[in-house]
């Protein structure tokens, strides 16, 4: 399972993913645990690996934003 992202966004991504991979096997598992469900029954063909992938949102505001407006007061500086 790769690592999350570096940012805390991709951190909570990550732990919410998780949960939700924990919750479709507990409730899958509990009830034959309980009623003592031989193991044997199970097709465990069912539960292939998994792995966490990370989807990437691209904000371009939130990315050339900064440069942008840099560069308007930088040429807005200039000009005076």
């Amino acid at each position: 399972m790769p690592l999350p992202g570096p940012g805390l966004a991709d951190q909570l991504k990550f732990i919410e993913a998780t949960h939700h991979f924990h919750e479709s096997k507990r409730l899958f598992f509990y009830p034959k645990i309980f009623t003592n469900e031989p193991v044997k029954k199970i097709n465990w063909k069912k539960f292939p690996l998994e792995y966490y992938h990370r989807q990437y949102t691209l904000n371009w505001w939130t990315m050339l934003g900064p440069l942008l407006l840099f560069s308007i007061s930088f040429g807005l500086l200039k000009q005076h």
